[in-house]
């Protein structure tokens, strides 16, 4: 009986001795097969019912041809999860324009999909489902029903033209029109989200939201949403629910939102703690309540909204709203509002503690806001309000704007400025200022120059903004703890001891402006590897340093360095950085970073298989020298990899020859194996 469980384990060897190590499948509409192999651009697959029927493993990555496209109402879907530092790749191949996944008028899921997946990488896809009527359609959707999904990334997308279910109404987060749009992160069941990555990707035309994430969750930390371009939205350009103090959402554009409804262009509900910065938003639409760039809602709590761009819209830069539980906790600073309609700030539902300082606020002489919008600079309309308003400079040209302030609100205003027309409901302030702030031009911001997400702290398209030598706004602030440490264009604050009135700190100091004297070099790495770009300036101090890759800035990278730990194919690219301070700032010539991937690895050569005399089993392989190989095994081929039981390493005999002794194998009827490379 023995002999025979020895025959039926030399039989599974020979079958089953395969690489587990990453492999590479390509996909091309117009000349692959489902008959190939798929692991060559020779014999490519073809379709996204092959790719959907394949469950793919850690590091394994699906490449779609440039310029392919993948028409009809079959959704991409395909099967299996990556691993910590292993995550599957979906990404293009060859040049040209990125590949088109068109599920036309398919409904349920999104386009794109991946439900209770996690450890994948979606990167340069044109995504789209349009149809004649509305329907339950997402562009891409990332579905969890239990447990914590980890890492989950969509880069350099184009979604667009997502006919989903328009819904006017504010009602429940599961009813249809909350649910359908470019993107959605949604949990329908008890899901957490960690490391959710929302990069430089274009969402336009779609209904009935922008952008929602993480929609219904238990909890969602690490969701970055960064350099993102919304626009042609039917309500909110984006929504953000239940995210904590790890969340960051910075340098994204948004515009044209609420074309059909009301809605505010970014919308927050259920999070704490999450920091919005160096967003920009314009041409809100909303012509009724909402309609503003920012608007804290729904028990959302300590959030900050800093370093942004709001202008032209239906109404202005806040809007707070809560129901049953408190908005409390609110930092609004550094920001610029330019041209705003209706109320700039608004403040309604159950109240709570907020800080709003240091904002530069413009208003010009002629501001109509949309029919039946009230023209308020601070509308705080329910009772239970604690707010406070420090550093901030009203620049109100307009007759018609006003300020309504609730009674039995605490209201404190101090050291702002309020300059231009004083209606009678302007609030009393026991340092304030009326004189002009001497601003270099205010009111000629850049509109819609922002396609590159450069102006959210753009010195040269906010420059208006800057205070002048001699303004009395130079010194004559209070210094507010815990404030962030910069001003809206980067410069240090406080400044020589003392904080500045409104958006832009003075640096009286300066004179020199920055100038470089050792440009970033171009890199070349092989993927994996670390690498690192270096510039060295001159001017007088502080300089702010932002590194940009392919002109969109990179969150948290302000040194004088930019390092990669392991540098990928994700971060292969042109780079520069801008450095400013007080007198200009200067753009560093391109570094480009290539990264090379490492040769493909050979699958292991099976070379011997012994029955040892006391009843173990023993085999041989061979491949290259010094490599590193795991065995694994199991009694049940049907099960997926990640049940099948680690053995250990093989050994390496001599150079390329490598050998795994299993002493357990006669105490099984069958055993297979496999030989994993990392």
């Amino acid at each position: 009986m023995r002999r025979t469980a020895h025959l039926v384990l030399t039989a599974a060897l020979a079958l089953w001795l395969l690489p587990l190590c990453a492999a590479t499948y390509y996909v091309d509409s117009a000349g692959g097969s489902d008959a190939n192999n798929g692991t060559s651009t020779n014999t490519a697959w073809q379709s996204l019912a092959k790719v959907n029927g394949t469950t793919f493993s850690p590091g394994d990555a699906i490449l779609f041809k440039a310029g392919g496209i993948w028409a009809g109402t079959t959704q991409l879907n395909p099967k299996g999860s990556g691993a910590t530092n292993n995550p599957i790749v979906i990404d293009m191949y060859g040049s040209g324009s990125k590949p088109i996944i068109d599920a036309g008028s398919a409904t349920g899921n999104g386009a794109v999909y991946l439900s209770n997946q996690q450890y994948w990488e979606i990167n340069n896809l044109e995504i789209t489902g349009d149809a004649s009527g509305d329907g339950d359609r997402r562009g891409v959707y990332f579905k969890g029903t239990s447990g914590t999904l980890n890492h989950l990334h969509l880069r350099n997308c184009y979604i667009h033209n997502i006919r989903g279910t328009f819904s006017s109404s504010d009602g429940s987060s599961t009813s249809p029109g909350k649910r359908t749009g470019g993107l959605v992160v949604e949990d329908t069941g008890s899901t957490s989200f960690n490391d959710i990555l929302i990069e430089n990707n274009e969402i336009q035309t779609v209904r009935n939201e922008g952008l929602v994430a993480c929609l219904n969750a238990t909890s969602a930390r690490n969701v970055i949403i960064r350099g993102n371009t919304i626009h042609d939205v039917t309500k909110n350009g984006m929504v953000i629910r239940i995210c904590d103090s790890t969340c960051l959402i910075e340098h994204n554009l948004c515009y044209n939102t609420a074309t059909m409804t009301t809605g505010n262009t970014m919308f927050t509900a259920a999070v704490n703690g999450p920091v919005f910065q160096f967003n920009e938003g314009y041409g809100n639409l909303a012509g009724d309540h909402d309609g503003s760039m920012y608007d804290a809602d729904l028990n959302s709590k300590n959030v900050v909204f800093q370093y942004s761009y709001s202008h032209d819209n239906s109404h202005g830069l806040y809007w707070q709203y809560s129901a049953s539980s408190a908005d409390t906790g609110m930092i609004v600073r550094y920001n610029i509002s330019q041209n705003d309609h209706g109320n700039i700030f608004s403040l309604s539902g159950s109240g709570g503690s907020d800080y709003f300082y240091n904002n530069t606020i413009y208003i010009p002489v002629t501001n109509i806001p949309p029919t039946n919008l009230p023209r308020y600079i601070i509308d705080d309309r329910s009772s239970g309000h604690t707010e406070y308003f420090y550093n901030n400079i009203f620049y109100n040209l307009s007759s018609a704007a006003q300020y309504h302030l609730t009674s039995g609100n605490t209201h404190t205003f101090d050291y702002n400025v309020f300059y231009g027309q004083h209606p009678a409901s302007e609030p009393a302030d026991a340092h304030k200022l009326t004189s002009e702030p001497m601003l270099v031009a205010p009111g000629t911001g850049a509109t819609g120059a922002t396609n590159s997400l450069s102006s959210a702290n753009d010195m040269n398209s906010l420059g208006g903004y800057l205070l002048q030598a001699g303004s009395p706004c130079i010194d004559s602030g209070m210094t507010v703890a815990n404030n962030g440490g910069r001003d809206y264009f980067g410069n240090t604050v406080p400044f020589n001891g003392a904080t500045d009135r409104g958006a832009h700190e003075f640096l009286s100091a300066v004179s020199t402006p920055p100038d470089i004297s050792q440009q970033p070099q171009d890199l070349t790495v092989t993927n994996g590897n670390s690498a690192g770009f270096n510039v060295t300036a001159t001017g007088t101090a502080p300089l702010a340093y932002q590194w940009r890759k392919g002109g969109v800035p990179i969150g948290g990278a302000t040194a004088t360095n930019l390092f990669f730990g392991a540098a990928s194919t994700n971060d292969a690219a042109s780079y520069t950085v801008v450095i400013t301070n007080g007198a200009g700032s200067i753009t560093s010539t391109v570094a480009t970073l290539t990264v090379l991937l490492p040769p493909p690895i050979t699958p292991p050569q099976l070379s011997s298989v012994v029955m040892l005399t006391s009843g173990g089993f023993q085999f041989s392989f061979t491949n290259a020298a010094a490599a590193n190989f795991t065995v694994l095994c199991t009694t049940n081929v049907a099960l997926p990899l990640s049940n099948w039981t680690s053995l250990g390493p093989a050994t390496e005999t001599a150079p390329g020859q490598y050998q795994f002794t299993d002493p357990a194998s006669a105490s099984n009827a069958a055993r297979y194996y496999r030989v994993r490379s990392p």
